[in-house]
């Protein structure tokens, strides 16, 4: 979780439907703060609160105890931070807005156990035993995750980085990062996926295909929330409000909802 300095709050939205990609019904909260040590700043908090039962498999991986439930848990966080969190700038382009720049960070509320009507995901990790390769998936249908206990470990696949050539061009992935893209909506990106989204099959390093690289493509689901915080601005200055990330990237050439 990020250590920043949150100033007024501007606009919040719960239950955002995903405007691209898998378009997962209630998805996240949204909430958008000014930045309070810069002006021009403001800070998009995407809100998850997700259920997770831990399922033990005597057969194959033992039971989970207190000690192994906690790490798993500090390790899913950590997972999803260490890729999701500010990976890119989010710009105003048009509009003549004081904020200038949004910065996006994800903060994960994870309930064990019991019962719950408030959260966006359940998600049941079953214990596995470390030489098993993770098997996971992410129904947005029915708003459920099914994980195992390798899946905070980075896990070698076919994928490689794009312009490379040799061993060093080989991608990981972990597989709770991979999943929690799904969580936001977004396809998965590689050849011979249910569902895959086109003209990105070529980036194995993508969070979507094989690696862990967060693209400003998949920040550009965020936008039309971002043009709706500012839809009052907009009016009253009898401008439209623009926002891309990367100040290049929006919904329309990132290609979420396109088919392959």
């Amino acid at each position: 979780m990020a250590n920043i300095q949150l100033g007024e709050k501007l606009y919040e939205e719960s239950g955002v439907k995903a405007p691209a990609g898998n378009e997962a019904e209630d998805a996240f909260d949204l909430e958008l703060y000014r930045d309070a040590t810069s002006s021009s700043r403001a800070f998009l908090a995407v809100n998850l609160s997700l259920q997770i039962f831990f399922k033990n498999h005597p057969a194959n991986g033992g039971d989970w105890d207190f000690g192994s439930r906690q790490r798993f848990l500090e390790d899913y966080k950590a997972a999803v931070y260490s890729v999701w969190d500010n990976q890119w700038d989010i710009k105003c382009t048009s509009g003549n807005l004081a904020i200038e720049t949004v910065q996006v960070y994800f903060y994960l509320k994870l309930i064990e156990g019991g019962w719950n009507w408030t959260e966006n995901y359940e998600v049941t990790v079953t214990k596995m035993p470390k030489n098993i390769n993770p098997k996971s998936s992410t129904s947005v249908l029915n708003k459920t995750v099914t994980l195992d206990s390798n899946d905070t470990n980075g896990v070698a696949k076919k994928g490689r980085k794009i312009g490379c050539s040799g061993a060093s061009c080989s991608v990981e992935q972990r597989g709770a990062a991979h999943e929690f893209g799904h969580m936001l909506g977004l396809r998965d990106e590689y050849p011979g996926a249910t569902d895959p989204i086109a003209g990105w099959e070529h980036d194995g390093s993508s969070i979507m295909f094989a690696g862990e690289t967060v693209r400003p493509r998949h920040y550009a689901i965020f936008l039309p929330f971002l043009e709706r915080a500012f839809a009052k601005e907009a009016q009253l200055t009898s401008r439209s409000v623009e926002f891309k990330v990367d100040g290049l990237w929006n919904l329309s050439n990132s290609s979420l909802g396109t088919r392959s």
